[in-house]
């Protein structure tokens, strides 16, 4: 939060500055980097403490009963505590977003930049232990570990509220800190509910222990009923006969409804009966949605603020100087009027520019974050049927590089999303600025350039759709028999001398499919950039993407 803190304080004093009312810097009693070093101290005792409450497997196994054994946070392979899995990394996401993205740093190193570049590297690791606790006591799945896990939560719940209400703020700058953590504070409050709930059943059904056994961990995630599962329901469903198809829609409620359910399934996301996401693919997905949240609320509270404080100058220029012209003034003055209000009015656009854009590139990454889950789900349900045909054939890979893809996917995943909400945000600010600049030159009519452009090019256009067009009616309804139904040709002498003459059109033609060919690509290669699924490469060379060696 101190870059974000930093930053609200500037903007934040500057517009009170110009209200007439004495800035007040709201600097927090709890560092982050203190905080975090600090941190370490309670991370590594119970690190410590959990290492012992479970048995080696080998090496030493008399040596102190067995203990410590080795801990770990997470089990990547496995679907169990998913959702408190999901909460807690969704509770990392904004220490994530700002050490990867802003300039927050735990450790500050001073020197040269070959020093200062492990400033980023130690403060992550910083991050690694102190929150490895939380992660542990979720893997162990004992009393203690829940225990530990639950206090872990707690802790850091209590300390984000007290940096919310710590300073004394307007309510809109209170709200704007709420809003800004509201996902991580949902993230710590439900892993504090969640697991005392959880211990509770736990205790209650006698399958809690005190200190995880080595063989519990061994079986996490297996004593769960296979018969509930969702691979054992498609089973079920691959076996039953097909289900009949829906009645028709009865009335006019009806046919609205299932057009806007056909819609959603098809534009942004299709359920699936008691599918279950595995845990990694589940927090990677949140986390991104969390990761978009962060960064358009930062850009949102970032940038707005800069065209008020420049739309409050101009304001104060025109009231000086008068917004009306008078008789008698000098002209110097009525073309500084005239330029303000011109300026004033841009700031305005520009402000509507902004807002659109964030919004847009922020919706087309949760968009595409479903589509990649969605895409996720039928692969995975392709590959229980035996077909592989959407992926690389297994011999391509070998066993080193499969195991460093799964290694590297989370990171990579999120850090495409960002790249490509970073993308999306500067296109779709560069296409609002345009089509705002043509809207307001049409509006002061000047329109003459646009008429001579549409009476110099439209024989091109006119000549290219009916070209287009004739290859094609001709092509079905002329050459092919049964109207293209079958590949078998007629005219064969009319369709030679036809492709004759049209062979010099197509020159032309082929000019402006090349230009429609890059700015496919590039539309295309910019709309995909953050899913991993899909590669900006051909197909011959989609091995060179790493994101998609990742993916697989």
């Amino acid at each position: 939060m101190a870059s974000f803190l930093s930053a609200f304080n500037e903007l934040y004093g500057k517009i009170r500055s110009e209200n007439d009312t004495e800035p007040a810097e709201c600097i927090s009693n709890i560092p982050d980097d203190l905080f975090h070093f600090w941190f370490l101290l309670p991370s590594s005792l119970m690190i410590i403490l959990l290492a012992f409450s479970f048995h080696r497997k080998s090496l030493c196994l008399s040596c102190l009963g067995g203990r410590p054994a080795a801990v770990f946070p997470m089990d990547i392979l496995s679907k169990s505590n998913r959702m408190s899995y999901v909460a807690a990394w969704g509770a990392m996401t904004h220490l994530a977003f700002e050490m990867t993205f802003g300039e927050t740093q735990i450790v500050s190193l001073h020197g040269p930049t070959y020093v200062t570049i492990w400033n980023k590297i130690l403060s992550m690791a910083v991050i690694g232990v102190g929150y490895f606790p939380l992660f542990a006591g979720l893997a162990l799945d004992s009393l203690v570990s829940l225990a530990v896990t639950f206090l872990y939560a707690c802790v850091l719940l209590a300390v984000d509220i007290y940096k919310i209400f710590e300073c004394e703020l307007i309510p809109t700058a209170r709200l704007i800190f709420i809003v800004r953590d509201l996902p991580s504070l949902a993230c710590l409050g439900y892993l504090c509910v969640s697991i005392p709930v959880c211990i509770f059943h736990g205790l209650r059904s006698k399958s809690l222990r005190i200190f995880t056994s080595s063989e519990r961990v061994s079986f996490l995630g297996e004593d769960k009923d296979l018969e509930s599962t969702s691979e054992a329901e498609h089973v079920r469903d691959l076996l039953r006969p097909p289900k009949p198809p829906p009645p028709a829609a009865r009335n006019l409620k009806e046919k609205v409804a299932g057009i806007a359910k056909s819609v959603f399934a098809r534009v942004i996301y299709q359920n699936k009966h008691k599918y279950r996401y595995s845990t990694r693919v589940l927090s990677v997905t949140v986390m991104g949605i969390i990761l978009l949240y962060l960064a358009v609320v930062e850009f949102f509270v970032m940038i707005l603020p800069l065209f008020t404080i420049l739309s409050n100058g101009f304001k104060e220029t025109l009231d000086e100087i008068g917004r009306e012209f008078q008789l008698g003034e000098e002209e110097w003055i009525t073309e500084t009027r005239d330029e303000f209000i011109l300026f004033q009015d841009l700031i305005q656009d520009g402000r509507i520019c902004v807002i659109v854009s964030l919004t847009f590139a922020g919706a087309t990454g949760v968009l595409s974050i479903l589509h990649m889950l969605t895409s996720y789900r039928t692969n995975m349900l392709s590959l229980y049927k035996g077909d592989n045909t959407h992926i690389p054939h297994r011999s391509e890979f070998a066993n080193t590089g499969l195991l460093l893809g799964s290694m590297k996917y989370a990171g990579f995943q999120i850090a495409y999303i960002g790249w490509g909400f970073i993308l999306h945000l500067i296109c779709f600010l560069l296409i609002s600025v345009a089509l705002c600049v043509l809207i307001i030159i049409l509006m002061e009519g000047y329109t003459e350039w646009l008429i001579g452009i549409l009476a110099t090019t439209w024989p091109a256009w006119v000549m290219t759709i009916v070209l287009m067009v004739v290859q094609k009616l001709s092509a079905k309804f002329f050459f092919l028999q049964d109207r293209g139904l079958l590949l078998a040709m007629n005219n064969r002498r009319a369709l030679f001398s036809f492709s004759f003459f049209l062979f010099f059109y197509n020159i032309f033609l082929g000019f402006l499919s090349c230009l429609m060919r890059i700015i496919k690509s590039i539309v295309i290669g910019t709309i995909f950039l953050s899913r991993l699924d899909n590669s900006a490469l051909p197909r011959r060379f989609q091995m060179m993407d790493p994101g998609l060696c990742v993916n697989i």
